[in-house]
C-alpha cells in the first residue's frame, strides 16, 4: 500500500475534522490571524508542528504598527504587563565620544518605541487569547505532510500528530509556517530569492547587573557587526559576518573570534570566554526572498511562507501581523458567514500587502549591502565612526520621524476592519447593526451622536473576557437602516433598545450608556427600570445640557440649505475631521485620534451622500424641543431609579463636564459612585479603554463600593 493511501485509511478511522479556516505555522502571523478570525465568530483551526513555542533565531521586535494593532483589539495594555523593554534611543560610534538619539521623537503615536519581548512569551499570549473563543483550536505538534486537493482547489491538510494522523477539511487554508514552509513547498511555489552578502553567528553570553541597561544594543567595528538583545536572563548576540565567511571563521579558530568580540565590544570581553565550542555559535543564514503569487485556490500564504525578511530592522514580526491583519480583513465576514472564498479574494491580500513587502525588503536589501562595505570589509582594528556632519541630522525630530515611520509603519500600514463583525437583526420595520462578542451576563452599550457602536471597539474585547457585549448602532446613525421617515428621538431610540432586547431574547441586562446613548440609557432607568440589571452613565446628555454650547454652532451650520452639505463633505475628509475633534476637545491627548479613529467614524456617518444625509436629519433632532425636553420630563421616574448605578466621568469634557455626572449621583438613588477621569476628553473610551473596562468590570462584578463625593 502506498505512503498516501496508507495516510488516507487512517485518518479516515480517526475521522475528519472540519473548519471554517484551517491556519498551518503557529508564529505571528498564523496567531494572530487565529485570533482576528476566532473574534469574528469564524471557526478556525491553528496546527503548530512544535510541542511548544521555545525556539532559536525567533525576532523580539515588536515595532509601533504591532502595538497599534494589539491596541485596536484592546490588548496592548496587556501585554506590556509581560516581562518586555522599550527602545527608544539609539547610540552610534563617532571619531569623538559615543552620540546617543531618540530615533522615534518625531513619531505621533501612543507607543514611540520598540517593544523587545521573547517571541515564545508573545505567541503564548496571543495564542491564550485566541482559546478564550470556543471557536478556536489549537493543536501542538502537529505536522503537515499532505495537502487535501480536489478539482485543483486545496480543501484541507493531513498531518502527523502525537496519535498518528489527522485530517482537517476547511473553506480556506493558511500557509503561515515560515521560511521554511513545508505549505509552500506542498503547493509547489518556488520564492524568488535575493542575494545577500550576509550571515549572522547566534550566540548567548550570561548577564550581570552591571551590564549596559540597553535592551537593544549594537557595536560596530573590527570587520564585525554586533546586536545584543536583552532577553533579561542572558543576552542574545547576533555577529554578522560576510556570507560564506563561516568557513574562514572557524579555521581562524575560536581564541581570534573571542579576541575580535572583545575588542569590538569590550564591556562583555569577559563573556566571550564563555564560549567553549563552535555548536554554541550557530550560523543563521540570512536570506531575502518572496513569491511571484501567494495564493492557489483554497490556499493562501503569509508571513515567512510568502516572504522571508533579513533581520535588518527587526520588522519581520510586525510584517506577519499586518499580513494577518489584512488578511482577516478581507476572508472573516466571508468565512463567517459561509459565502465562498473565491481566487480573487486571496489575490486581494497580496494586492494589498505586495507593496510594503517590496518596498522593505529593497530597504533590507541596499542596508545589507551598506553593511557589507562599510563595516564588514573593514580591517585589522580599523573602526567604524560616523561621519561629523550627519550628526546634526540625527538631532532632528522632523527628519529622524522619515525613517522612524517607515520602519515602525512601512508602507500602506492596515488597521483592524471592525465594520466586517457586524451582526443584523430586524426589530419590527428596523434593521439593527451591532457588534456582539463574549459570554456571561449580557451588556448593552450604547454609543452617542453623532457617532456608532465603532466607539466601543477597544472597550468590547476588555468586557467580553466575563459578559455577553453588545453594542447596537442607535437609529439614523452607523449602519442600522429604518424606514424612510421613521422616528429618531429619544423616545423611540428607547423604544428600539427595548425591542431589540426581545429579538435576542434579553430579558435584562446591564446598560452602559455615552453621550446621546447615556440620555437613551436613562429614558431606560425612568421607564424600563426592569428591562436593567445595573446601569453604567458617562459624559451623558442630562437635563437641559444638550446640544452644548460647544456644539451648537456646528450643528446649527449643518442644516443651512447648501452650506449645511458643504460641512457635511468637508466633515468627511479625514484632515478636516481631525481639527474638528482637536478644536471640540474630543479627547484630552491628540494622540488618541488615530487614522484608524478618524478612518472608522467617517465610514459610519458621513463616508458617502446617503450617510450625510443621515447625520443631518439626526443632528436636526438636537434642537427639537420636545425631544430635548425628555431628558428632563425623565426626572421623576429616573429619581425612583435605585438599582446600583455608576457614572464614569471624563473630568476634561467641555461639553458635559463633571458637575453634570455629580448632579446625576444626587439625583439617582442607586448611584453608588462618580469615578473622574482626569486628563481624558469627552471620548473616554478611546482614550482610556483599559481603565474604563476595568471600573465597569469592577462594578458589574460588586467590587465598587459607595462613595460620600466625587473622586
Amino acid at each position: 500500500m502506498s505512503t498516501s493511501a496508507q495516510l488516507r485509511e487512517e485518518t479516515e478511522a480517526k475521522g475528519i475534522e472540519e473548519t471554517a479556516c484551517c491556519v498551518v505555522g503557529g508564529g505571528p502571523a498564523g496567531a494572530m490571524l487565529s485570533l482576528l478570525l476566532a473574534r469574528q465568530g469564524v471557526e478556525v483551526t491553528l496546527l503548530e508542528a512544535h510541542r511548544d513555542f521555545e525556539r532559536d533565531f525567533r525576532g523580539d521586535t515588536l515595532h509601533t504598527s504591532a502595538m497599534e494593532i494589539l491596541d485596536e483589539i484592546g490588548l496592548a495594555h496587556r501585554l506590556l504587563k509581560l516581562r518586555h523593554a522599550k527602545v527608544r534611543h539609539f547610540t552610534v560610534p563617532t571619531k569623538g565620544d559615543p552620540f546617543t538619539f531618540d530615533l522615534f521623537s518625531g513619531l505621533k503615536t501612543k507607543f514611540p518605541y520598540i517593544v523587545v519581548m521573547a517571541q515564545s512569551r508573545f505567541l503564548e499570549f496571543i495564542t491564550d487569547e485566541a482559546k478564550r473563543y470556543p471557536n478556536f483550536r489549537l493543536a501542538v505538534g502537529a505536522r503537515v505532510e499532505e495537502l487535501v486537493e480536489e478539482d485543483g482547489v486545496v480543501r484541507g491538510v493531513r498531518y502527523r500528530g502525537r496519535d498518528g494522523w489527522h485530517e482537517v477539511r476547511a473553506d480556506s487554508t493558511v500557509g503561515a509556517d515560515g521560511r521554511f514552509s513545508k505549505v509552500r513547498k506542498l503547493a509547489g511555489f518556488e520564492p524568488v530569492k535575493i542575494s545577500s552578502p550576509i550571515d549572522v553567528l547566534w550566540f548567548r553570553i550570561s548577564r550581570r547587573e552591571e551590564d549596559p541597561k540597553e535592551a537593544l544594543a549594537a557595536r560596530v567595528g573590527s570587520g564585525l557587526f554586533m546586536v545584543f538583545i536583552d532577553r533579561f536572563d542572558y543576552w542574545q548576540v547576533g555577529c554578522t559576518i560576510v556570507k560564506g565567511g563561516y568557513k574562514e571563521v572557524r579555521e581562524a579558530g575560536l581564541d581570534r573570534l573571542r579576541r575580535s568580540l572583545a575588542r569590538v565590544a569590550p564591556e562583555w570581553a569577559d563573556r566571550f570566554g564563555e564560549l567553549k565550542e563552535w555548536k554554541q555559535i550557530p550560523i543563521l543564514s540570512v536570506e531575502i526572498s518572496r513569491l511571484k503569487c501567494w495564493h492557489k485556490p483554497g490556499l493562501l500564504l503569509i508571513g515567512d511562507a510568502a516572504h522571508v525578511m533579513s533581520p535588518l530592522g527587526g520588522v519581520g514580526i510586525n510584517y506577519a501581523i499586518q499580513d494577518a491583519v489584512v488578511a482577516s480583513n478581507v476572508l472573516g465576514e466571508k468565512l463567517r458567514i459561509e459565502e465562498p472564498i473565491r481566487e480573487q479574494d486571496l489575490a486581494e491580500v497580496q494586492r494589498r500587502r505586495e507593496l510594503p513587502t517590496r518596498a522593505i525588503q529593497t530597504f533590507q536589501s541596499l542596508g545589507q549591502k551598506g553593511v557589507a562595505r562599510g563595516v564588514l570589509s573593514s580591517e585589522g582594528e580599523r573602526a567604524f565612526a560616523v561621519p561629523r556632519f550627519v550628526l546634526p541630522l540625527l538631532k532632528s525630530s522632523r527628519l529622524l520621524a522619515i525613517p522612524a515611520r517607515f520602519l515602525s509603519f512601512g508602507l500602506r500600514p492596515p488597521h483592524v476592519d471592525f465594520s466586517g463583525k457586524k451582526r443584523l437583526v430586524r426589530v419590527g420595520e428596523t434593521l439593527v447593526a451591532y457588534y456582539e462578542e463574549g459570554d456571561g451576563g449580557p451588556i448593552v452599550l450604547l454609543h452617542g451622536c453623532p457617532f456608532s457602536s465603532f466607539i466601543w471597539r477597544k472597550v468590547l474585547p476588555l468586557l467580553s473576557r466575563h459578559y455577553r457585549c453588545i453594542a447596537p448602532d442607535l437609529l439614523g446613525l452607523g449602519d442600522t437602516e429604518t424606514p424612510k421617515d421613521a422616528d429618531w428621538s429619544l423616545r423611540s431610540q428607547a423604544a428600539m433598545v427595548v425591542r431589540f432586547l426581545d429579538a435576542l431574547g434579553i430579558e435584562r441586562a446591564h446598560v452602559v450608556g455615552h453621550d446621546h446613548g447615556g440620555a437613551v440609557a436613562q429614558l431606560l432607568a425612568a421607564e424600563h427600570p426592569d428591562r436593567i440589571e445595573r446601569l453604567v452613565i458617562s459624559n451623558a446628555e442630562a437635563y437641559d445640557n444638550w446640544p452644548s454650547e460647544e456644539e451648537r454652532p456646528f450643528v446649527r451650520a449643518t442644516q443651512v440649505p447648501v452650506l449645511g452639505d458643504m460641512v457635511m463633505w468637508l466633515y468627511s475628509r479625514r484632515a478636516v475631521f481631525r481639527l474638528a475633534l482637536r478644536g471640540a476637545k474630543a479627547v484630552h491627548d491628540p494622540k488618541a485620534i488615530t487614522k484608524e479613529l478618524l478612518d472608522g467614524y467617517i465610514r459610519a456617518n458621513l463616508s458617502d451622500r446617503r450617510r450625510r444625509a443621515k447625520t443631518r436629519r439626526f443632528l436636526a433632532g438636537q434642537f427639537d424641543p420636545e425631544n430635548n425636553r425628555t431628558t428632563t420630563d425623565l426626572l421623576e421616574g429616573l429619581r425612583r431609579f435605585d438599582h446600583p448605578t455608576l457614572l464614569v466621568w471624563a473630568k476634561d469634557d467641555p461639553h458635559f463636564g463633571p458637575e453634570w455626572g455629580e448632579r446625576l449621583r444626587r439625583d439617582i438613588p442607586g448611584a453608588v459612585r462618580l469615578e473622574l477621569l482626569p486628563e481624558t476628553g469627552h471620548l473616554l473610551m478611546e482614550e482610556k479603554p483599559e481603565q474604563f473596562a476595568g471600573l465597569v468590570c469592577e462594578f458589574l462584578a460588586g467590587r465598587v463600593h459607595e462613595a460620600k463625593g466625587a473622586e
